[in-house]
């Protein structure tokens, strides 16, 4: 992304290199956790862009002393784009980022 900016402004050499698909959203919300522990995700980085049915799991926060389950963070849209997710396996505190996921409804591609 920042090489394709950088190449529209001239700073590099180029034409910007254009995804396969891109699509605009209207409506963007974060998922943030109620409960601080230990963030197990279940969709890594590559999957960005993807799109997840409802109620899909994206992660859940566990205990870091029992394991126990604290919350189970779901999909709220269907179908729902993942646009920003966390690492494998991360401290989380209550209201810290969890996923940014955007409603996939909303969608509308772009064209080149």
């Amino acid at each position: 992304g920042i090489r394709n900016v950088m190449k529209k402004l001239g700073m590099l050499e180029g034409e910007p290199d254009l995804p396969e698909r891109q699509v605009v959203v209207d409506e963007l919300i974060i998922l943030r956790p109620h409960h601080g522990g230990l963030m197990i995700s279940n969709v890594d980085a590559t999957r960005l862009g993807e799109s997840v049915s409802l109620g899909t799991e994206l992660g859940r926060v566990v205990s870091p002393y029992t394991f126990e389950v604290l919350e189970t963070i779901t999909a709220p849209f269907d179908p729902t784009l993942l646009v920003l997710v966390r690492g494998s396996m991360t401290k989380m505190d209550p209201g810290d980022y969890g996923f940014m996921v955007a409603n996939g409804a909303t969608a509308v591609p772009v064209s080149s």
